[in-house]
């Protein structure tokens, strides 16, 4: 095949689909038809042949047959005239009667009469042994045949037929033309039907193209409708139902993503702005106020007790609470200004477009503080329960002084939580005083974590006695000596610890201290009595793993766990008490002992005071204090007392100052003391001078 016929059908099958159906439909069908063809044309060339060869034996044995009265009768010129009536026959090429030497004896040809038949194919048929009917010659032109002639056994001679082909190869001829004209009608009518059945096909794919590329577009609402039930209709409800899923997927993700930005940008419990759209807002506001010169303001608002209202309602409950001061937040304010929720009970309002002079926008900040404070305490109706809220407010104001958007938020909650000082249900404005004590409260936090690191923690024993003064045992007392501070007391830095967390790891190092010191008079005769009694804050009792760390300083130090007293507040029982009993429990088992602190200034609760594990109770100083003045305090010394007793446990006076003192509460019972009458906190050295100096004889 030419290299361009090739190249050509090359570019038809990488062409449309109706190019390529036609193609293959006509390539088919003439592969179909050649192969038919040549088929018919073999079987019947071969037919023919088989016919000639057949037909050409058939007229030699007849002309055999009939020559043997001819021969015996030595008529050969009958025998001649009966050969010149067949040989007419056009197929014949020549009919000879040999005798048995060869010689021609009569022949369609008058001229070889006579003559000896000299050629290979008669040398090979007389030679034969034994005379019997032969083809000698069978070819595409010719067919020769020989056919012995008998007269009874008596051999006479041979009949020799010529039959030609040429007939036959123009039959043939004749057959392949028309073969020729019927493939040339079937492929054509084959490429017909195959631009009729692509152009059927390719109708509805034009269709779904047109659908495909307008989808492309940008177009969602288009949809392909061929009505068809074969496979391309199929594929034309499939691109339908694909289309209809991506319309519902699109739908589905345009919600989504607007789900998304509320979450992103509002709060889902009140829908208000959330802290992120609160500073895109409040960065917008800085800016304008700058250009237009009018002040801003930001007011920081905190309920005050929400906390106390989930844990005795519920969160339930406190969120309903939420909703509404969300709700009244926005009546409050007027048009233009933003309501946020920054998490928890924590709500800002942002005010835009005060007036010029500070003192001026100050004032109508504060108006609208007051309305906010007035419209959060009226009460509330939570699922029928009526609740009474008071809120604390702190304001800050800005204008086109530069200020970054984290001063301005602590600014505000600096001025919140000086409300809160104040009183609560009440409002504060930021003044520089406040970040004076911020700044102050940032570098005592610096001070802590770097004391905790060059070991500048001290603790101080502070004696407790029995009933004859003799001490039994001393709390020790953390002391903080800074190289420029001096000693600070407990008060200036415990609740900065509290805050921070700091008390975790001051509290291990308390407890730590203990124990070392408490197995150092556990190894001297004259100290092995004594006990130490270590104050736990809350955060350090809460953690998972306080009972590991108070059995691994025991066993570090080698203390006796029975001579460590662990001093626990009230305050602790407000949270999950099964835990705290479960940890008690524990230390418990090892032989520690726990006293309860301030006992009748918190929760005091008896039905769980009863279930805890206790060795003791401490009878606050705020009752020792008046307790021989006032009747009431000495009512509650007394009955402290007696339930210790009752509960089977000890009881120690905190804070005992004057003999009196101590002589009234030995006259109800109480048997410990400690306090100023028996020697304030001192440093070890001291202490165990103390020790000595009482074992000394008078």
């Amino acid at each position: 095949m030419p290299r361009a016929a090739l190249d050509r059908m090359i570019g038809l099958a990488g062409g449309t689909i109706r190019r390529q159906l036609t193609l293959a439909f006509a390539v088919a069908t003439g592969l179909v038809m050649f192969g038919f063809g040549y088929g018919v044309i073999q079987h019947q060339s071969k037919f023919l042949m088989e016919q000639s060869a057949h037909s050409a034996e058939d007229l030699a044995h007849m002309l055999a047959v009939g020559s043997t009265a001819w021969l015996v009768a030595n008529d050969v010129t009958g025998l001649q005239v009966e050969l010149a009536s067949i040989a007419r026959n056009p197929n014949l090429n020549y009919v000879l009667v040999l005798g048995r030497d060869g010689k021609v004896l009569a022949a369609s040809d008058v001229g070889t009469i006579g003559l000896v038949a000299d050629d290979p194919v008669s040398r090979r048929l007389l030679s034969g042994a034994v005379p019997r009917a032969r083809i000698l010659v069978d070819d595409e032109r010719l067919v020769d045949v020989a056919e012995p002639i008998f007269a009874g056994t008596r051999h006479l001679g041979w009949v020799r037929i010529g039959w030609g082909r040429g007939q036959v190869r123009d039959n043939l001829a004749e057959i392949t033309r028309r073969g020729y004209i019927l493939g040339g009608f079937a492929i054509g009518f084959a490429v017909l039907l195959a631009l009729a059945i692509a152009g059927g096909l390719t109708r509805g794919l034009r269709q779904l193209i047109y659908v495909a590329n307008a989808v492309h577009k940008g177009e969602r609402n288009v949809r392909a409708g061929l009505g068809r039930s074969d496979e391309i209709g199929q594929l034309a409800e499939s691109i339908n139902g694909m289309l209809d899923a991506l319309a519902a997927s699109e739908r589905e993700r345009m919600a989504t993503e607007e789900e998304i930005r509320s979450l992103a940008f509002y709060d889902p419990l009140t829908h208000l702005p959330n802290r992120r759209m609160l500073i895109e807002r409040l960065r917008h506001a800085m800016i304008s106020s700058g250009r237009t010169e009018r002040a801003g303001a930001l007011l920081f608002i905190d309920l005050d007790n929400f906390k106390t209202l989930n844990d005795t309602l519920g969160h339930d409950m406190g969120d309903l609470l939420l909703q509404q001061v969300a709700s009244r937040l926005v009546r409050c304010i007027r048009e233009g200004d933003t309501v946020a929720r920054l998490g928890g009970d924590e709500f800002v309002v942002m005010l835009e477009g005060l007036a010029h002079e500070t003192g001026d926008a100050a004032a109508q900040a504060e108006a609208i503080g007051r309305k906010v404070l007035g419209s959060l305490n009226a009460p509330y109706e939570l699922a029928g329960r009526r609740h009474q809220s008071t809120s604390s407010i702190g304001i800050t104001l800005f204008d086109r002084d530069l200020h970054t958007i984290d001063e301005l938020l602590k600014r505000a909650d600096l001025a919140m939580y000086n409300a809160k000082t104040a009183g609560r249900n009440t409002l504060r404005f930021f003044d520089p005083h406040m970040q004076t004590v911020v700044t102050a409260r940032a570098a005592l936090e610096g001070d802590l974590r770097e004391g905790l690191q060059l070991g500048q923690f001290v603790l101080y024993y502070q004696s407790q006695r029995d009933v004859d003064s003799r001490i039994t045992g001393a709390e020790v007392l953390l002391r903080w000596l800074h190289p420029e501070r001096g000693l600070v007391g407990p008060n200036e830095f415990i609740p900065l610890t509290e805050e921070t967390g700091l008390i975790i790891p001051i509290g291990q190092w308390v407890l730590d201290s203990a124990c070392r010191q408490l197995a150092a008079w556990g190894r001297a005769p004259h100290t092995a009595h004594l006990t130490i009694a270590v104050n736990i804050s809350v955060r350090q009792f809460r953690q998972a793993e306080f009972v590991g760390q108070v059995l691994q300083a025991l066993a570090e130090s080698g203390a006796d766990a029975r001579r460590l007293k662990l001093e626990l507040t009230e305050s602790l029982l407000m949270d999950d008490v099964e835990e705290i009993i479960g940890k008690m429990t524990s230390l418990k088992r090892h032989g520690v002992l726990f006293s309860l602190d301030d006992f009748g200034t918190g929760y005091s609760s008896l039905s769980y005071l009863k279930r805890l594990p206790l060795d003791q109770l401490k009878i606050d100083q705020s009752f020792v204090r008046d307790v021989t003045i006032d009747a009431n305090d000495a009512a509650i010394a007394s009955t402290i007392v007696a339930l210790a007793h009752h509960m089977g446990l000890d009881v120690i006076a905190e804070g005992v100052e004057t003999t009196a003192q101590a002589d009234f509460l030995v006259s109800i019972g109480c048997c410990a003391f400690q306090g100023f009458l028996f020697g304030q906190p001192v440093p070890l050295a001291q202490f165990e001078q103390l020790l000595v100096t009482l074992e000394a004889p008078a």
